[in-house]
Formats: C-alpha cells, structure tokens, sequence
C-alpha cells in the first residue's frame, strides 16, 4: 500500500468515530486499521509526519492514548489519489480502492463529481463519461 493509500484508509476510518480533524488513539488502533505490524505502523507514520501530512504526539504508559492529528484534507487526498491512478491508467485499481473506503455519501458524490468533470475520457463522439 502506497503512503498516501494509508493516509486514506486512516483519515476515513477515523471520520467515521467522531468530527474534526484531531483524534486519539494508540497504536494498536492504527496497526489494525492499516492492517499491519506495529513496527511498520511505525515506519508509516513516519513517513507522514515527513510529508506534512500528519501531526503525531505518542505518550508512553499504559492506559494513555496518543494523539494523530490530519494535516491535509481528506477532499485534496482523494483528488491527489485519483489524478495519480489516472495518469498512470490504473482507474480500476483506484476506483475499487477508493471503493473499499468507509466514506460518507457526500464524499462518494464529491469523487465522482471530480472524475466525470475533469478526468474522465469520453466517449468518441459524445460528452458522456466513458466510465459511467
């Protein structure tokens, strides 16, 4: 998984507990999210604090929760994510990716909204998206 793919699947699923941007949780939490060990949990979060993407504040001792905080708004990361997939032609790739992500209604609207106005080839000889 690609680091901006974890940014996704930690930003979405955190949305789906509480509104904002800034949350607390531990590492086990985001080790079972991402679906990895906790030393490569490590290495992810580290690369997102690198790219600006996150803030990170652990706190040691049993029973203290640490606190992750979203730097780039979960809007621009799709939008990012999708122009990417796009150039590389991977639309099925992203797209089911995108797909598999616990998103709200309106960010699913937002999404395809941004593909078929900006990045979605047509159909020849019509104004019809050819993914749709």
């Amino acid at each position: 998984m690609r680091i901006i793919e974890h940014y996704l699947v930690m930003y979405a699923s955190f949305l789906q507990k509480t509104e904002g941007d800034r949350f607390e949780t531990t590492l086990d939490e985001i080790s079972e999210k991402l679906n990895c060990s906790k030393n490569n949990t490590k290495i992810v979060l580290r690369s997102l604090k690198q790219e600006d993407w996150i803030e990170w504040h652990s706190q040691r001792g049993r029973g203290k929760r640490s606190i992750i905080t979203f730097k780039v708004n979960i809007v621009n990361s799709v939008k990012t994510y999708i122009s990417e997939q796009l150039e590389k032609g991977n639309f099925i790739e992203g797209s089911n990716f995108l797909k598999s992500l616990p998103l709200e209604k309106e960010m699913n609207e937002v999404i395809i909204h941004y593909i078929e106005t900006g990045y979605c080839p047509k159909k020849e000889n019509k104004e019809e998206c050819l993914y749709s």
